[in-house]
This record gives C-alpha cells, sequence and structure tokens, in this order.
C-alpha cells in the first residue's frame, strides 16, 4: 500500500464513523427515552390501583380530603397525585408517596414561595439500574385504571 491509498481509506473510515455515530446516539436517546416513558406508564398503574383500593389515609400517602372535623377525612378523591416511586432494575416498584391536591401540579403557582411546576420525570437512582420517578395522575389516569 503507498500512503496516499493508506490516508483515503482512514478517511473514508472517518466518514463512515462521522454518518455511523449520530445515528446511533439517536438510536440510544429513543431508546432511553422509551425507557423512561414505560417506567412513568408503571408507577402511574400502580399509584392508581393504590389509590382507587385504598380505604385508609395513612400518615404516607395524603390521598382522601381532609374531612370537616379535625383528624377526619373523607372519600372524595382529589382531582391531581403526585406520584414518587423507584423503579428496581428487576422492574418491581416501590411507591414513596402520594400526594392528591385539587390544583394541577404541572402549571406552576404564582406568588411568592411558590413552588416550580411538577412534571413527569425519571432520574436515575442512587443504586445501580434503579430509576427515580416523579409521576402526575388526573383523575382521568384514574377512570381508566
Amino acid at each position: 500500500f503507498t500512503l496516499a491509498e493508506l490516508l483515503i481509506v482512514v478517511a473514508i473510515i472517518a466518514v463512515l464513523t462521522a454518518i455511523a455515530v449520530p445515528l446511533f446516539v439517536g438510536a440510544l436517546d429513543k431508546a432511553q427515552d422509551a425507557r423512561d416513558d414505560a417506567n412513568i406508564r408503571s408507577v402511574k398503574s400502580a399509584a392508581a390501583v393504590y389509590i382507587l383500593g385504598a380505604t385508609k389515609n395513612d400518615d404516607s400517602h395524603v390521598i382522601f380530603k381532609p374531612g370537616t372535623e379535625k383528624d377526619s377525612i373523607t372519600n372524595d378523591l382529589y382531582e391531581y397525585y403526585v406520584v414518587k416511586a423507584t423503579v428496581k432494575a428487576n422492574g418491581d416498584i416501590s411507591i414513596t408517596s402520594i400526594k392528591g391536591q385539587s390544583t394541577d401540579p404541572r402549571t406552576a403557582a404564582a406568588g411568592a414561595g411558590a413552588t416550580a411546576a411538577v412534571k413527569d420525570e425519571a432520574k436515575a437512582g442512587t443504586t445501580s439500574g434503579d430509576w427515580d420517578i416523579t409521576a402526575v395522575l388526573t383523575s382521568l389516569d384514574l377512570s381508566e385504571a
């Protein structure tokens, strides 16, 4: 081989690599987005089953509206729920909190001390293979469960 032939081969390999790498990265991003969407759907389904099957309000899951009497609850369901959960690498779902609220948490509240809007998201957890999920359920999600 001459030096010119080797340079041409290296240039062709560089062009093919420049084309292939962005395609691979794009496919990898789509796969990760699909995984995140599946995890969020799984958490929403598990939370809907829990909410619809619950018979009491415990300290960790505020799923029923407070009643008029002190420490009493009503069976009225909230319009929105913010669910926090962990999806383990083996697919097990552990719901850490379900907080019901009457206003849409996906829209940021106005005024001083307002919290940021909540959105469906999946983040890598502290343990390898685990995902921390935040999901917003609406009454429509509960009617589909």
